[in-house]
């Protein structure tokens, strides 16, 4: 949903903070105020995993000991899927850089601040990623996939029973060099790994529920065409896209909205122009994007475009 269409309607909310009656003191404000508190949690490692289904408009983070750590966190909350802007906050007045994010102090929270904290106007934050691409980019950092980091974590004897985020981020931090963001992502993904695990036609389906369903006989159809460059094809639901693979190799993504399709293409070393657009922030896993704003996009030039990523696989 866009931003100004947030604005005008009730806004999802996402509190983190450490103490349970800071927590419970801004939850019973905000849905007084009419908004809807998806969740309040401990933890930015607790709220990326529930971000992932809750959906949040906004996320009110507590700056709490350490400001380089809320700040870390925040970015990671503003790759979520949802794309929520981010708030932090503290009771006590805060100094020094917030890395783009706005602040408003506990006693200030209310509707009025929140919205206006969400027009246009207000942003400055850095473009975010979604959490795919987060998780991506601890690959492209570790040469590790997140379930290659998790295996090990479960044969070092880290990840057992009873297991602590802590230890977790620790040893993340210590053996792979990765910042409290990217560690933490991956202790939101044992936290989601946890879960019952979804058939995979469920999981494609999830990326189409709502004002988004509209798109599925597309994506059905864009998925058909590219069975026919080799039996090798197959489609792996992520989180927040689909990636299109051959013999398990990536080639392409496809991300849904309500108004289109967001076809990421890998291309390297082809030039952009007209409907192949740079990539750019979007997404770094690909090099060029392809918005698909109607059924007739899906056309030969498109097709022709993932068929030589395909075969450059």
């Amino acid at each position: 949903m866009p931003r100004t269409e947030r604005t005008a309607s009730r806004l999802r909310v996402l509190i983190v903070d450490q103490h349970e009656v800071s927590r419970g003191a801004i939850r019973a404000l905000l849905r007084t105020e009419g908004l809807d508190v998806v969740a309040d949690v401990a933890s930015t490692a607790q709220a990326l995993a529930l971000g992932l289904t809750a959906s949040p408009d906004i996320a009110i983070v507590d700056v709490g000991k350490r400001l380089d750590e809320a700040i870390t966190g925040a970015r990671a909350l503003a790759g979520l899927p949802s794309a929520p802007t981010v708030l932090l906050t503290s009771s006590a007045p805060t100094v020094g850089e917030l890395g783009g994010f706005t602040f408003v102090a506990k006693p200030d929270i209310c509707a009025a601040r929140l919205r206006f904290a969400m027009r246009p106007e207000t942003q400055h934050r850095e473009p975010h990623m979604s959490m795919q691409t987060y998780l991506d980019n601890i690959t492209e950092k570790t040469g590790k996939t997140p379930d290659e980091l998790i295996e090990l974590l479960r044969a070092e004897g880290v990840l057992t029973p009873g297991w602590k985020a802590g230890a977790v981020l620790a040893w993340l931090k210590e053996h792979y060099g990765l910042g409290h963001g990217h560690a933490m992502a991956i202790v939101a993904t044992i936290k989601k790994q946890a879960e019952p695990e979804p058939i995979a036609d469920d999981r494609i389906s999830r990326h189409f529920t709502g004002p988004k369903s509209s798109w599925r006989p597309v994506y059905d159809e864009l998925v058909r065409s590219i069975s026919a460059f080799g039996n090798d094809t197959d489609v792996n639901p992520g989180a927040t896209y689909l990636s299109l693979r051959r013999a398990g190799k990536k080639f392409a993504i496809v991300q849904v909205t309500a108004d289109r399709l967001d076809v990421g293409i890998k291309l390297k070393d082809t030039a952009s122009g007209g409907r192949l657009e740079p990539a750019g922030s979007w997404n770094r896993m690909v090099t060029h994007r392809v918005r698909v704003r109607a059924p007739g996009d899906v056309d030969g030039e498109l097709l022709s475009w993932l068929e030589t990523a395909y075969a450059r696989v």
